[in-house]
């Protein structure tokens, strides 16, 4: 009796896993943002509201910490308390204010710096190096966001000036 031999080849080809990874590593990105921004602004007696908005712009431990700066001497400078619950509501319209400003024009610094770089890249052949597009971008990033950090006011004025007002 004869006998017959035959082979099977199977080839798997596996779609997921690299994806996974991709969402599984941003997930772990944005989570260590946001330690990182809770970390930055823990004891400053900033508003829950105010660290979420900050951890969702994604910025760097730099801008955290002047904004955690900026924050304490806006708080000493309004006379607020260490604890949110006894601000009168003058103090919690004003604190709203201020947050929101801030955020604005960190956004808005962030849209530059991504437009910036943007430009840069698309410009083809350019002869900046990249970690020099991104310290340029920075410098003007964080001059900006120090001039504006101070006073509800400051913050006002770089936003309207950041949006050609």
């Amino acid at each position: 009796m004869a006998s017959l031999t035959s082979t099977l080849t199977l080839k798997m080809i596996d779609d997921v896993s690299k994806p996974a990874r991709t969402v599984g590593q941003a997930l772990k990105d944005a989570e260590r943002a946001v330690q990182e921004m809770a970390k930055g602004m823990a004891n400053t007696g900033a508003t829950d509201r105010f660290v979420s908005s900050l951890s969702k712009i994604k910025v760097g431990a730099k801008d955290i910490n002047t904004v955690a700066q900026a924050w304490k001497d806006y708080s000493k400078t309004a006379g607020l308390a260490a604890n949110s619950a006894d601000w009168t509501k003058g103090q919690v319209a004003n604190v709203r204010q201020w947050e929101s400003q801030t955020i604005s024009a960190l956004r808005k610094v962030k849209a530059e710096q991504i437009a910036f770089n943007r430009s840069i890249s698309g410009a083809g052949g350019s002869s900046v190096s990249p970690m020099m597009t991104q310290m340029s971008a920075n410098a003007i990033a964080n001059q900006r966001l120090l001039s504006g950090m101070g006073t509800p006011a400051l913050a006002a004025a770089v936003a309207a000036k950041a949006g050609g007002g």
